[in-house]
Parts: C-alpha cells; structure tokens; sequence
C-alpha cells in the first residue's frame, strides 16, 4: 500500500472513530455533549500518539522506527482534519463547568490566536513526520518543537489541571 494511500485511510478511520464519539452522550442534557465528546476522543488520539514518540524518546520503550513513524504521521494527519464544528461557541469551561470541559472561553475571544497556535502544531507535527523514522535522535529533536506547540496552545486556552 502506498504512503499516501495509507495516510488517508488512516484519516478516513480516525474520523469515523471521532464521529462515533461524537454521537455517544456523556454529558446529561448539555447541548454541547457531541461537539465536547468529539474533542476529547479528538485529544484522547493525539495524547496516544505523542506517548508513542516520549516512550521511545525518554528510553521507557525501545526505539522502532516503524512504530515511531506511524505515530508521527498520525499526528500528522490528525493536525489536517478540520475540526472546527468541534468548537462550537458557548461550549467552554466556564459556561459548562471545568468538569465538563476544559476549553477557556479564550478560544473563542481570541479564535484566530488560537488558530495561530494550531497551525504551528501541525508545522511541528509535519516536521516530526518527516523524520520520526529516521532515528531516536531525530525524534528527540522533532519532539521540543511539538511539545512547545501543544504547550502554548494548552497554557493559553485550556484550563490548568490545578
């Protein structure tokens, strides 16, 4: 199977996973459950594939290059799906509850910031594309740039574990 096509069906099933979840309501009678259930199953993916890449960048599992590379490219492919019907208005921390969501209403007061902060996770999750196969080194160097992408977008609109 080709790259390419392998890519998008990797798209295709992850997709299909998140609209299932999407429908599942976990969240009583909020009118925002779907979109809030979305992006969590949307998170819950991203959050798996990144501990894909740490595992093997700290040491914790043993580098395999196939793995690592399938990892990235789900990243990868993940930062390409438009999940903007995800962030629907009115379905943020404060309106819902921070046991509900963590999504800050800054997401909304400051949409194109945080459109800024998710194109450079998917410029950070491209490069990590490119050469998570190559070598443990080139994972760990890919990693900070991904890292600081997910941190600045989590420190600036989502609520603290705190």
């Amino acid at each position: 199977m080709k790259f390419a096509t392998k890519i998008a069906a990797t798209g295709i099933a992850l997709t299909m996973a998140l609209a299932a979840s999407a429908h599942s309501d976990g969240h009583g009678n909020n009118p925002f459950s779907s979109h809030i259930n979305a992006r969590h199953g949307y998170m819950n993916i991203l959050d798996f594939n990144v501990g894909v890449l740490v595992q093997m960048a700290r040491g914790d599992v043993d580098y395999d290059a196939d793995a690592a590379a399938t990892a990235a490219n789900n990243l990868a492919a993940m930062s390409r799906v438009n999940g903007s019907a995800f962030w629907a208005p009115g379905s943020d921390s404060d309106a819902l509850g921070g046991d509900v969501t963590r999504a800050l209403p800054a997401i909304w007061q400051d949409f194109p910031g945080f459109g800024e902060d998710w194109m450079a996770y998917g410029a950070a999750a491209a490069a990590m594309a490119e050469v998570a196969g190559s070598s443990v080194e080139e994972l760990r160097e890919a990693l900070g740039p991904l890292g600081a992408a997910c941190t600045a977008c989590h420190r600036d609109y989502r609520l603290s574990n705190n």
